[in-house]
């Protein structure tokens, strides 16, 4: 049995619970989307050329590369049919508690953008939805964010605390406003020319300030429409030069602080998803249609690579494939390696759960 089917029959045994019983069209697609994801991991790019490659079939490979385009071009293939039944099964296994949500874009495919809306589960960010659109320079506009904020707020749960994080690109006024009539929080970084006023009258913002000090104005408003009361926040983080500027609805500055580093996590997530991963930078589809579908393939690859790099440090097994005096990767890098290291040796995979983030 070729890699390729190894990883694809693991795929398909690990989603049974989620995906138990599909018959016509509906199954064929979603062994087509197990062989995508499969052909990803395997070939460890996101070019249809090398996915067919690691994919067994009597087909020429060729062939393969106008199945798979086939299956990405179906307007009935969708994160609907796949990947929110997915995320009905997984979000209940890593919701234990109040939900930092983890907004960032970048670029993928060609000439195409990415945001990304992502859970930080223990340390690591898990990605639950997201938007795509043309053009590879700039930000997200606003109507973007408020369009991923609803289709949040239809697949989270109503009865827990959101937090929703993001940089500069997220501090739009009517994005906030939405933020709060859903009941949740924020915690976002501004410009250092932001214009915060107390009383109608403007306040100073310092330029600078010492390692880990920080100033904070509360209940002070927001831009020239007085949006507020917000949190000001001045920071300059240990060992840093610059002073990082943050807006939020939280009281206690150290709370909203400790939520704001956790974005950190979303850098680790795209890099694994692209250079370090999948390179979905490099893929040259600039459908957005099919790359939502690619993107959805390589989401629910990274969820399953997460998985293997906890079992391999659960099991101790990462002594093996990495240095024992310390660990300097993630989970998904680690997965990777122990992948690898099972499919050159050729050892069985083993048997991982969708279910078992926990």
């Amino acid at each position: 049995m070729s890699d390729g089917s190894k990883v694809f029959a693991e795929l398909k045994r690990s989603l049974k619970k989620i995906f138990p019983k599909m018959s016509g069209h509906e199954a064929s697609h979603f062994s087509t989307l197990l062989h995508m994801t499969a052909g990803m991991i395997v070939s460890k790019h996101c070019h249809l050329p090398k996915i067919a490659g690691k994919i067994k079939s009597a087909a020429k490979q060729e062939s393969i590369v106008i199945k798979l385009k086939r299956w990405m071009n179906n307007k009935s293939v969708n994160v609907d049919l796949f990947f929110i039944p997915f995320l009905e099964k997984l979000l209940p296994t890593i919701i234990n508690g109040p939900i930092s949500l983890i907004l960032d874009g970048s670029v993928v495919g060609r000439n195409s953008a990415c945001l990304m809306a992502s859970i930080v589960y223990k340390n690591r960010a898990i990605p639950i939805s997201w938007l795509m659109r043309d053009g590879r320079k700039g930000h997200f506009k606003e109507r973007y964010h408020i369009e991923l904020l609803m289709i949040l707020k239809s697949i989270l749960p109503s009865d827990v605390e959101i937090t929703i994080i993001g940089d500069g690109e997220f501090d739009g006024i009517e994005f906030l406003q939405k933020i709060e009539e859903h009941g949740w929080n924020y915690v976002t970084r501004t410009a250092k020319n932001a214009r915060i006023t107390q009383h109608g009258k403007p306040i100073q913002l310092p330029k600078r300030l010492k390692q880990s000090q920080l100033i904070i104005f509360q209940g002070v408003s927001f831009t020239k429409v007085y949006y507020g009361p917000i949190t000001f926040i001045a920071w300059r983080p240990e060992n840093q030069k610059n002073i990082i500027y943050l807006i939020c609805n939280y009281l206690s500055a150290n709370k909203a602080i400790q939520y704001y580093k956790k974005r950190q996590s979303i850098e680790t997530f795209f890099s694994d998803l692209k250079t370090k991963g999948f390179h979905l930078q490099k893929s040259h589809i600039s459908d957005l249609c099919r790359l939502n579908n690619l993107i959805m393939a390589a989401c629910i690859g990274y969820i399953w690579i997460v998985l293997l790099g906890k079992y391999a440090v659960n099991k101790g097994l990462n002594r093996i494939f990495h240095r024992t005096e310390r660990c300097d990767l993630s989970l998904f890098q680690l997965g990777f390696r122990f992948i690898e290291y099972v499919l050159n040796n050729d050892k069985k995979i083993p048997k991982i759960h969708f279910m078992e983030l926990a």
